[in-house]
């Protein structure tokens, strides 16, 4: 499996420019999924373009939960990609979802953990109190799992695994440590990786600088350090 880092705070690439946000593309056996969309629709245009991603050969696109950095970008897709199906959170219908058919997109409402294709699967909803939804690839004994902010807490993930009885080899996204405290953020990242015996994490957007650097000092052989233009394999 390949994933493209097409937005996110920090560039590993002086031509893909760095946004507040987050975007992922993933491609598994052929079949792609566009997660989050970035802040707006320049930014995911442009750094799709660097990157040689053609936006109208996206299958699936999903949005982690309802705000602007994570689903911005949408009109691009819709003009490359129209009546692409967007996998929306649970409750955003009339908000998100109204606003991507008014763009000739096909929103569906995630009420219960969903599948998209075989072994990858959308789960949820969390709250937390922000309703959130994480995207799963099941990898043999272990699950790679992306999330945009983690707002629901890392104690989701744990459900998410016990619920599909398997550990967490992968987790890559946002993890909400941006403005945390320095005893919550290695908490945090100490069950994440001793608890939950994450393998490889990739920390992106909201995790921050403090994050970045105790993965650095401690968990060294677990950190993947990545950006916007970095493409990793699995």
């Amino acid at each position: 499996m390949k994933v493209a880092v097409i937005i996110d705070d920090k560039s590993t690439s002086d031509v893909v420019r760095a946004r507040h946000g987050l975007s992922l593309l993933f491609e598994k056996e052929g079949f792609t999924i566009l997660f989050d969309m970035g802040p707006d629709e320049e930014s995911l245009k442009e750094n799709m373009r660097v990157l040689g991603i053609d936006a109208s050969r996206i299958d699936v696109a999903v949005i982690s939960h309802p705000h602007s950095d994570h689903y911005g970008g949408f009109k691009h897709l819709s003009w490359e990609n129209p009546y692409i199906k967007v996998y929306i959170p649970y409750g955003t219908m009339d908000s998100l979802g109204r606003m991507l058919r008014s763009h000739d997109m096909i929103p569906v409402e995630v009420t219960k953990t969903t599948q998209l294709a075989r072994d990858i699967l959308v789960a949820g909803p969390f709250y937390g109190p922000l309703v959130e939804q994480y995207l799963v690839f099941n990898m043999g004994d272990e699950l790679l799992i992306a999330t945009g902010c983690l707002h629901p807490g890392v104690e989701t993930l744990e459900k998410v695994a016990s619920s599909l009885g398997r550990r967490i080899g992968v987790l890559m996204g946002g993890l909400h440590l941006r403005n945390a405290p320095e005893e919550v953020v290695k908490r945090t990242l100490d069950y994440v990786v001793s608890e939950l015996g994450v393998a490889k994490l990739v920390p992106l957007h909201c995790t921050g600088r403090r994050a970045l650097e105790y993965l650095r000092e401690k968990y060294g052989n677990v950190l993947v350090e990545a950006g916007a233009g970095s493409v990793i394999e699995f």
